[in-house]
């Protein structure tokens, strides 16, 4: 063994070793049980950044823990390669976006080996393979023939320069982010698949999810937004027509002032025809966008129809407007019941608009309600609400429940938030939708045999337009006769939906899955990833699982069974205005700055003279060039140096602000174990194992604080995932040893021995490739990676008692002999329960226990 730790070569030796011998490699065992751990896969733009290390490693770390338990562990990983990032990416860069991510996936692929990551890649998934999209295209055209998947008109945001639909990350202050074209809103036919169907099932099921955290629960919750109400037909003054309108809120239903319709609302052509001057305000009502994600931002807009609406209890007339302060998709419900009393939308648009505001609860202190209270009230009582003044808010929403039903004004009815999961994009880069389209616009899935159908090369690297623009594949002969292929592709949730199934069986080549496969693997016992999928990925991954359970692919009902969203990693972030105006996101590297008294930085510059704004620590992003690369670090100190600093640094689920100067605290920590080891080894071989006979009591302390550290680590890891609390105990535990061996002059070489290899194991998930390197050292020929996790063994504490002197209020009772490992938390349990003890205190009521370690416990009774 070298003197001294060379991070390089022992990295390069132990990853060999790993490549060579396909250490990770695994296949179902029936004789084991299973565990499956994966984190969330990442998009192939460039580089990974230390959010992706982190993400990366506590899987990692998860992962070779549970091998040491002996368990038989899946830890697989892929690329969500189709997408926005990507496409952006070789936009950007000129490149074709098929090179970019091959390009990116090799490098990505590279330092995540660096990382000492313990993937099967055997395993490795690319979701722009045809070979993986094939069994998307296949699952899609079994929805679309089970009556899953439909199209239909939808509002999508349109640029009219590019002839393309923008997502709303490609919209910035309402302007196309690559033309700078103000956007409009149109409406075009786009896929969807019927998520709604297992709205139910979604939300009853999250019940079942005892290891998630309870903030992704309550965020699914309310994006199901499941809420039941009453369907009221509200007759329109002086016609025939009628406006249905839901409302779940019925404790305020007379707080009702007046009606808001969309843009979209089938009245609108009513009023087209028979008010000639509203259509023409209509045709010219701005086309600012109106999706939901930027409603409060929005200045509340409307017009006026010059209708009124007849409240069909109170009888009083609501006007009627037109506005794009709400947003819906739902063909049915394109208009609310304004009740601005108790919202704020509703409340800035009455207000700007001279409208009345109504308002209808009261404490029990004749104080009025309004909407910055209403949201958490228990208690109420109704005024202003004609016959249904003095009710509480219980029985006023009974009453006027029933009102609105009895008189077949309105019917209950049951609403969710959540709508069909729209899955075209108008973009190149996706997979391609497997449908064919005839002169007479009939829908035609594409056989099986004839999948999967491949995206067309991009021409010139130029993918400005959709897959529109190439012709020679959109034309295709069926049965003789000339199709359209569909031009929209998949949106990149379809990939990320399913590919934790694809794990399980990626070389199966018979259907979409291998059921023999999920069967064995499924649930998935730990998945990784960050909080910002909650309602998103998170929800579709759910989503998918019922629907290849329907299809007899996996057995269980939800697919992971724990979840972990570990916090983002933060650094300073810096920009700065280019000669045209645009703001440019600068990279934290090679800046000169100052900091001022209180530590903040100013008057950065970077190294082209650039003068900087400096915005604090933010979310490291390619999209703010705030990330840092971790191969300067791990080229410098090692990747067991990043990997420690990352998991001691925070608790996972917490936000980490990066700095480099916690990296030379890990380092040194490392460098501490090896000079322990080499020490070590460098001593005359005594007995290989400790004579319990034999100890001192400083052997004994600290075989003792083994002990309790193996028991610490293994909560922390397994139970509480505090992995920085794990980290610090092992750190304790190995300055204990060095102080240990210097005082003691290596007395007794076999506890050495012993203490070290505890330490070793316990910190081969974090420090993988040092701590294989030091294992095979003291064991020769023996390899770390199949070794279990220590083991709490005290043999040595049957001959080792502490006497402890109990006390009540201070006066002596009795002495009681405890096991040396006996902590306070079980002798203060075993006082209370020893039978003297119990008849002196005669159920007496217990104010308080005093115990000073290993000597005395007084009990202070409480004497009212």
């Amino acid at each position: 063994m070298k003197k001294e730790y060379s991070c390089k070569e022992i990295e390069r030796f132990v990853q060999k070793h790993w490549e060579i011998n396909d250490t990770f490699k695994v296949l179902e065992d029936s004789k084991k049980d299973k565990y499956y751990c994966v984190s969330m896969m990442p998009y192939p733009s460039g580089k990974l950044h230390m959010g992706h290390v982190r993400n990366y490693v506590l899987g990692d770390v998860i992962a070779r823990y549970q091998r040491m338990l002996g368990k038989n562990v899946l830890h697989p990983i892929g690329w969500d390669a189709f997408g926005l990032p990507a496409e952006t990416a070789a936009i950007n860069n000129k490149i074709s976006p098929e090179k970019w991510t091959i390009s990116s996936i090799e490098y990505m692929k590279n330092q995540l080996k660096l990382l000492g990551c313990s993937y099967d890649w055997s395993r490795e998934i690319i979701t722009c393979d045809p070979k993986y999209y094939k069994w998307e295209q296949l699952l899609f055209t079994k929805l679309y023939n089970k009556n899953k998947a439909y199209k239909k008109k939808s509002i999508v945001n349109w640029c009219p320069k590019d002839k393309t639909v923008l997502a709303n990350e490609q919209v910035i202050d309402n302007l196309c982010w690559r033309c700078s074209s103000n956007i409009e809103m149109k409406k075009i036919f786009q896929w969807f698949i019927k998520i709604t169907d297992y709205a139910d099932e979604l939300l009853n099921d999250l019940n079942d999810l005892k290891l998630w955290p309870k903030k992704v629960k309550v965020m699914q919750r309310n994006w199901i937004g499941k809420s039941k109400g009453i369907d009221v037909l509200f007759h329109i003054k002086d016609t025939n027509e009628k406006i249905l309108i839901y409302v779940s809120k019925l404790e305020i239903f007379m707080g009702i002032t007046f009606i808001v319709i969309s843009k979209e609302h089938k009245l609108i052509k009513f009023i087209e025809n028979k008010l000639p001057s509203i259509a023409k305000l209509i045709k010219n009502y701005n086309n600012e966008k109106t999706l939901e994600l930027n409603l409060r931002k929005k200045t509340k807009d409307g017009i006026f129809t010059s209708l009124f609406a007849i409240h069909p209890i109170s009888k009083k007339i609501l006007p009627i407007w037109i506005s794009n302060f709400f947003f819906t998709n739902n063909d049915i419900y394109q208009s609310i019941a304004a009740i601005p009393a108790y919202n704020k939308n509703e409340l800035d648009f009455a207000k700007k608009y001279n409208l009345p505001i109504r308002y209808v609860i009261k404490d029990y202190f004749e104080k009025i309600i309004d909407f910055k209270k209403y949201n958490n009230l228990k208690e109420g009582i109704l005024f202003n609400s004609n016959i249904f003044n003095g009710l509480n808010l219980k029985n006023g929403y009974d009453r006027i429940s029933k009102f609105l039903i009895s008189n077949k004004i309105g019917k209950r009815s049951t609403h969710y938030k959540l709508r069909d999961w729209c899955i075209s994009r108008q973009r190149y880069w996706g997979a391609p939708i497997p449908v064919l389209i005839t002169k007479e616009n009939k829908i035609l899935v594409v056989s099986e045999n004839e999948l999967p159908v491949i995206l067309p090369k991009a021409k010139n690297n130029n993918i400005i337009h959709s897959l529109n623009s190439y012709k020679d594949w959109i034309y295709v002969l069926n049965d003789n006769k000339l199709v359209k292929r569909e031009v929209d592709t998949f949106d990149t949730f379809m990939e990320s939906s399913w590919y934790l199934h694809r794990y399980t069986c990626t070389k199966y080549t018979k259907d979409i899955l291998d059921p023999n496969a999920t069967n064995y693997w499924f649930p998935v016992d730990q998945y990784i990833g960050g909080i910002e999928h909650a309602t998103m990925h998170l929800l579709y991954l759910r989503f998918y699982h019922k629907i290849l359970r329907d299809m007899n692919f996996v057995k269980c009902d939800e697919p992971v069974n724990r979840l972990l969203c570990q916090g983002m990693v933060l650094s300073d972030t810096f920009y700065y205005f280019s000669k045209s105006g645009n703001k440019i996101w600068t990279s934290p590297k090679n800046k000169n700055f100052e900091r001022n008294k209180d530590n903040k930085i100013i008057n950065a510059i970077d190294s082209l003279g650039n003068k900087l704004t400096h915005i604090g620590m933010s979310k490291m992003s390619k999209s703010k060039n705030n990330g840092v690369d971790p191969q300067g670090i791990i080229n410098k100190y090692g990747s067991d140096t990043l990997r420690l600093f990352i998991m001691f640094a925070a608790p996972p689920e917490l936000s980490l602000e990066w700095s480099d100067k916690g990296i030379i605290g890990a380092n040194r920590f490392i460098k501490k174990l090896w000079k322990i080891t080499y020490n070590y080894l460098n001593l005359k071989k005594n007995n290989n194992y400790v004579f319990y006979k034999k100890l001192k009591e400083q052997d004994n302390i600290l075989l003792e604080k083994s002990f309790y550290v193996i028991n610490k680590v293994t909560k922390d890891i397994d139970k509480n995932q505090t992995f920085n609390t794990a980290i610090a105990e092992i750190m304790k535990l190995t300055n204990h040893l060095n102080s240990y061996i210097n005082k003691n002059e290596y007395n007794n070489i076999s506890i050495i021995k012993k203490v070290l290899m505890i330490i070793i194991r316990l910190l081969y998930p974090f420090i993988p490739h040092v701590c294989f390197v030091l294992w095979n050292e003291i064991n020769k020929n023996n390899d770390i990676d199949k070794t279990k996790w220590p083991k709490i063994k005290m043999p040595f504490i049957k001959n080792k008692k502490k006497n402890i002197v109990v006390q009540i209020n201070g006066k002596l009772k009795t002495v009681i002999s405890f096991d040396i490992s006996c902590n306070e938390f079980l002798i203060k349990k075993c006082v209370i329960e020893n039978n003297k003890i119990k008849n002196l205190l005669n159920k007496k009521k217990i104010k308080n226990i005093i115990y000073v370690k290993n000597k005395i416990i007084n009990i202070v009774l409480d004497d009212k």
